[in-house]
């Protein structure tokens, strides 16, 4: 009988370090699956190189980032409003979510484009559209760009004029685009807003005047605000 007891005793013992084990790797699969990300907005398209400049949360100025074919993007198809991932070498590429025809770049810009790639979908977004950036190592900027992903409720915006802004300054921002929440981040040099609607239709034009009405300006280079 003692033996069988203790025969039962090493069995339990076996059953529980293989939950452990397995509950260990189940969370290490999560957390890869859920890789850190960061907020950015786009600023530029250098001329030469496969790059692009983007505001990003934390650094004082804009970061450049190399991209390759595999660099990874994506977001919400406006057609099914379903997650849309792919690659760079991908945006002319069909819809592969719904089977809508439409190619990736459209899908992703929310708009009808006429060249389909990634300079034409970064240079329709609505300003400050936010872009939830993963790194090569999780966090760093500096360790290279691994994926880009759209985030049509959150706005990121280089600014000045921030200085002296209450609260109730911010909220009132906030409520010229429905509600939501304006903060300023990074020592009053970026505002970050996060809404309740998907950042398109009028609300861009709603949300410019809004913050130039709170004496506040939005920085962005020369050509690309020109280009808007």
């Amino acid at each position: 009988m003692a033996r069988y007891f203790k025969t039962l005793a090493a069995i339990g013992a076996v059953v529980i370090v293989g939950l452990y084990v397995g509950a260990v790797a189940h969370a290490a699969q999560g957390e890869k699956a859920k890789a850190p990300t960061v907020f950015t907005s786009f600023w530029s398209l250098p001329k030469q190189g496969d790059t692009v400049v983007l505001v990003v949360a934390g650094s004082a100025e804009p970061v450049t980032f190399n991209t390759s074919a595999d660099t990874g993007f994506g977001g919400v198809c406006i057609h099914c409003m379903l997650n849309q991932p792919f690659k760079f070498k991908e945006f002319k590429f069909t819809c592969g979510v719904c089977g809508c025809t439409k190619t990736n770049a459209e899908c992703i810009a929310w708009k009808d484009l006429k060249k389909n790639t990634m300079d034409e979908v970064m240079n329709v977004f609505p300003v400050g559209l936010a872009m939830k950036a993963t790194f090569n190592t999780p966090g760093d900027p500096k360790s290279g760009l691994k994926s880009l992903w759209v985030d049509r409720r959150t706005v990121l915006l280089s600014v000045e004029g921030l200085d002296g802004k209450t609260p109730a300054d911010l909220a009132t921002i906030a409520k010229a685009v429905g509600g939501g929440k304006a903060e300023a981040i990074d020592g009053g040099k970026k505002l970050i807003i996060t809404l309740k609607a998907d950042y398109d239709g009028d609300l861009p034009v709603k949300l410019v005047k809004a913050i130039e009405k709170a004496g506040v300006k939005i920085l962005r280079p020369t050509e690309v605000a020109d280009a808007k």
